[in-house]
């Protein structure tokens, strides 16, 4: 504070040191609006600044001037200190645990899901059953060991099937090995007494058998030769069938499975071969064999009987995990299992994306930067603005044409060196204003270009609009009326810079209408009435609010902030169309020393499909997607000017007052809170003023460029319904905003044509209750349920906000050249300080603006 006061001080003393060098007579009054231009010969405004005339051979008139700013200045605390209280903005540790968490779940979860369906598959085939299950029953205890208590029950359900499964196949494998054991031995010892009877030529037991070796030929044959090895031989070859039936008999009268499993043994092929082969050693292998296979098949088959059986509710189970996953992942309610894959390619995504963040997204230093015609600034910089006029006219005056270029950036080597910009690619000098006229009957003219049109600037409150957008525009001016009708052109859709730009609906544009009409009751400026009215047509501004359109440029919306996207996870904001009707009017009147302005305004209309209807807010979910407008605002000022009584050129003092509606009822459908086309009070003569604090965008304040109206807060339902064009898509301009009650004070002393000091003290008060987002950490992790969720919004009483000072000191040196000295202070009320509590760094310091103006004009 005591370097600002310095500051003040030694500026006071050089503007003393310069007085000698200033002429009165050469002096010019520069107070003028500049962007109306010369008066003499120019009533109608229809041409820009530029005092050099250009020698023409014909009867066009030509004028060429310039006009340039060298602007130092010196902030502090525009946060109100916040930076001091915070290491940043958007703390992003929750949000990369949520990631690293969410992608883990989610791979988890794919696991669970990808082997429940290899293991319906091996179900439906009646193949490699167990080994699907184990892998079903693995990935149930890996995602355990991820995702908790949830999975715990089908983790512990996978181990018991797989109990009862092993004990199953224990079981049977042990029967089925009795049942060989059994059917073997009691076939083995059937079939040696079945052998020891043909030995023996007991007809009554092996006389089939006996019979049928008398009967073969070979076997009679190699009796005939006396060949007994020979006989032998065939005889055990043809009597081996009676000797297997034996044995089979013997294992039947033992029991079915006993016979069964007899002749599995004698059906196998190696089996056979070996008993034809007469290889005892041979058969023995083969049996075993055909038991090891029976065993293990039995097993088998009694444990995938119990996996059969038991797995379809324990499938089902996991599918439920897995619907659960995917639905808290990707935030669609009708998510299914199947869509666990959509759930992964996000993880994967964000987490690839979220990991490279710094701890802060956003700096400490962001809520005291600030967005002006310049730039993006804060702290102490220079700022220069160079303009280039160009005029001409015939003599006659039936056209005009008036165009300026403009450079303004702060600067440094860089912005020099690339000739306007910050880079080469970000040069800003180009075509700042352009009016082109023809005159169509005496008094009746025909605009276009861009240039200062409004309803309410300057010379009123400026609530309404007042800026230099595009279009066209027809002004009458005669003794004691005046009009003018404009469209104005805020945004175009249908120009692109690239083809993949356009967004395929031709009318997503913002086009304003509007037009007033002047009754002057003495037929001058000073003593009037205006009535005007605005259709403001947008449809290119999403519903959201400051911290969604953040985080939405970090690829968050879906966890911070408010973003109209119906509530669907990963869907896009769709502008809604908004109809925004404001219909007023102001009055002027100078009886002597008293000077009055009056002015009232009323907006009504509607926004359809805002897409908030299903949007947690912060507060609860919003239910309506279509609101109706219906806002109000009125402002008044006295003034009493003792300029000539006293023999100065100014003494003039006033009061004034602005109250601007604010949204009462956070769950209707109805916006209450007021915002103009433009919030434009900055350049009211009664309470503006270029060096001001509030109006040089503040975010901790909730204001946009030119405006005292905090349009940047709202109890829930970020619609917007007007505002300045440049800043739509990050939450200004919206219709639940708090309201704004202004007090308005102060003086100007102009004793010297040459020296002019104004002192201004505007008292700011938020009419209704509000909700703001913890901006320092957006984003919390639910333990309960493992999600990353939006921070609560805070609510904050309306109340006294706090009183903004605003000094500027004006001298002129000569004609052309001139200097300013400003200072402004704004100090913080308690319902600020409820606001920087809220938004995660409770502070209250007073926030200053110290800057000099070096103004070369001609």
């Amino acid at each position: 504070m005591k370097k600002f006061w310095f500051t003040m001080m030694l500026l006071m003393a050089i503007s003393m040191l310069s007085l000698p060098v200033c002429a009165e007579e050469e002096a010019k009054d520069i107070t003028e609006e500049v962007l109306t231009g010369p008066s003499e010969l120019n009533p109608e405004k229809i041409l820009g600044p530029g005092g050099v005339g250009i020698g023409t051979y014909k009867d066009i008139m030509m004028s060429f001037g310039a006009t340039l700013r060298m602007i130092p200045t010196f902030e502090a605390n525009w946060d109100f200190g916040m930076s001091d209280n915070t290491d940043g903005f958007f703390y992003t540790e929750p949000v990369k645990t949520f990631a690293r968490g969410a992608f883990n779940a989610a791979s988890a979860a794919n696991n669970v899901y990808t082997s429940s369906v290899a293991l319906n598959n091996a179900i439906s085939a009646d193949r490699g059953i167990q080994s699907a299950f184990d892998d079903y029953a693995n990935s149930l205890f890996a995602a355990n060991s991820v995702l908790g208590d949830a999975v715990k029950p089908a983790a512990d359900g996978a181990a018991q099937i797989q109990s009862a499964a092993g004990a199953a196949s224990l079981l049977t494998s042990s029967s089925t090995a009795t049942t060989y054991t059994t059917a073997i031995s009691t076939g083995t010892a059937a079939a040696a007494n079945y052998q020891a009877a043909i030995a023996s030529k007991d007809i009554t037991v092996a006389g089939a058998a006996l019979q049928a070796i008398a009967a073969d030929s070979d076997y009679k044959a190699a009796v005939a030769a006396g060949n007994a090895t020979a006989a032998q031989t065939r005889a055990a070859v043809v009597a081996a069938p009676y000797v297997m039936n034996a044995a089979i008999a013997a294992a039947d009268a033992k029991g079915e499975k006993e016979g069964a499993a007899l002749r599995a043994v004698f059906a196998d092929t190696n089996y056979q071969a070996a008993a034809v082969a007469g290889n005892s050693a041979g058969m023995q292998t083969a049996a075993q064999s055909v038991v090891v296979k029976a065993v293990g098949a039995a097993g088998d088959a009694a444990a995938n009987s119990v996996i059969k059986s038991q797995s379809s509710p324990l499938i089902a189970g996991g599918n439920t995990i897995v619907t659960g996953v995917t639905q808290n992942i990707t935030r669609n309610p009708n998510a299914t299992a199947g869509n666990i894959s959509d759930a992964v390619a996000y993880t994967t995504a964000l987490n690839a994306q979220v990991q490279s963040f710094s701890p802060y997204y956003l700096a400490d230093s962001f809520l005291r930067t600030h967005s002006n015609e310049s730039g993006s600034v804060n702290d102490g910089y220079i700022r220069t603005e160079t303009k280039l006029y160009f005029n001409a006219m015939p003599k006659d005056k039936k056209w005009s044409f008036y165009a300026a270029l403009e450079y303004d950036k702060p600067i440094d080597t860089n912005t020099v060196d690339n000739r306007g910009g910050k880079d080469s690619s970000s040069s800003n000098f180009g075509l700042e204003r352009l009016n082109a006229s023809i005159e169509l009957t005496p008094g009746l003219r025909f605009h276009g270009g861009w240039d200062v049109w409004g309803v309410d600037i300057i010379e009123s409150a400026s609530m309404v609009y007042g800026d230099d957008n595009p279009g066209f525009w027809l002004t009458g001016i005669y003794d004691k009326t005046a009009f003018s009708a404009a469209w104005l052109k805020l945004e175009e859709n249908d120009f692109q810079n690239d083809a993949s730009q356009h967004r395929g609906v031709s009318d997503e544009d913002r086009d304003l209408f509007g037009g007033y009409f002047d009754f002057k009751f003495d037929g001058t400026d000073q003593n009037k009435m205006r009535f005007f009215y605005l259709y403001d047509r947008i449809r290119n501004v999403p519903s959201l609010d400051l911290t969604g359109a953040l985080a939405a440029r970090a690829g968050l919306a879906d966890y911070a902030g408010i973003y109209g996207n119906n509530g669907i996870a990963r869907s896009k904001a769709t502008p809604p169309d908004t109809d925004a009707h404001t219909a007023g009017g102001y009055y002027l009147g100078k009886f002597g020393v008293l000077e009055l302005m009056a002015e009232g305004v009323y907006k009504f209309g509607e926004a359809r499909d805002t897409g908030l209807k299903g949007v947690y807010n912060g507060v609860s979910t919003i239910q309506y997607d279509d609101f109706d407008i219906a806002s109000y605002a009125f402002a008044g000022d006295i003034g009493l000017e003792f300029g000539e009584r006293v023999g100065w050129n100014s003494l003039r003092f006033h009061a004034g007052a602005m109250y601007t509606s604010g949204d009462d009822d956070a769950a209707d459908d109805k916006l209450g809170g007021y915002s103009g086309a433009t919030n434009a009070q900055r350049f009211s003569k009664m309470w503006g003023g270029e060096n001001t604090i509030i109006a040089d965008t503040n975010f901790v304040m909730g204001t946009g460029l030119y405006g005292y109206i905090p349009e940047f807060y709202g109890n829930g339902t970020p619609v917007f319904v007007g505002g300045i064009q440049n800043f739509t898509g990050t939450g200004n301009g919206r219709g639940d905003n708090p309201g704004l009650t202004m007090y308005s004070f102060g003086f100007t002393l102009r004793p010297k044509i040459f020296l002019i000091y104004h002192s201004n003290v505007n008292m700011f008060h938020w009419n209704e209750d509000f909700y703001v987002c913890n901006m320092v950490q957006p984003m919390q992790i639910n333990h309960s349920t493992r999600s990353l969720e939006k921070t609560p919004y805070t609510k904050v009483e309306g109340g006294y906000a706090g009183t903004e000072w605003d000094n500027e000191i004006t001298l002129a040196l000569n004609k052309n050249m001139f200097i300013k000295a400003q200072a402004a202070f704004f100090f913080p009320g308690d319902t600020v300080k409820e606001v920087t509590k809220a938004l995660g760094a409770e502070s209250d310091e007073t926030a200053s603006r110290v800057g000099f103006e070096f103004i070369w004009n001609f």
